[in-house]
């Protein structure tokens, strides 16, 4: 029997601790029965260009994947890491299933703005009570898990992982 693999996406791979995250995160994935696919685990080409040697990789990796479990947690700003989303969106188009967590318990609107229904530039602020734009809320299956960490904890914490992890095993598997 084959075991399935989860790619583990998410901006955890900039975070100053991404080595033990993802030594932690495919742990759990093994306690669970999964393969966890963590990208800086890729196999790189050596490629001159390390940027498209990275991205080549990932992708080959997300082909490789049976599922994902994405960290959408706000990075760098009030939304989810850029890469995180494209991946997201690769994933969906693959057919396969997207399963999404974030460290951050508040929508996409309270944390741009609570009290307007625009921004500082004047741009319409999505209010749909979701956790991240609309696209990639509703390319998440199951509940978003993201009950609230303490704020010192919010790059280091597993917790909405594995509740993912074990929503994603009691579910396919």
């Amino acid at each position: 029997m084959l075991i399935p693999r989860i790619y583990l996406a998410g901006p955890d791979v900039f975070y100053p601790e991404a080595i033990s995250i993802g030594r932690q995160k495919r742990l759990l994935c093994d306690r669970y029965g999964f393969e966890g696919l963590y990208p800086l685990d890729n196999e790189l080409d050596g490629s001159d260009n390390p940027s498209t040697a990275i991205y080549l990789g990932n992708i080959a990796m997300l082909r490789k994947a049976d599922l994902m479990i994405a960290n959408i947690t706000p990075f760098r700003g009030s939304g989810m890491d850029p890469g995180t989303a494209f991946e997201v969106g690769f994933c969906k188009a693959l057919g396969k299933p997207v399963y999404l967590y974030s460290n951050d318990p508040h929508t996409h609107k309270e944390r741009i703005n609570p009290d307007s229904p625009v921004d500082e530039d004047g741009c319409t602020i999505e209010d749909f009570r979701l956790a991240e734009n609309l696209m990639i809320a509703h390319a998440g299956e199951g509940p978003l898990f993201n009950r609230a960490v303490e704020a010192a904890d919010r790059l280091r914490s597993l917790e909405n992982f594995e509740a993912a992890l074990a929503f994603v095993a009691r579910k396919h598997f």
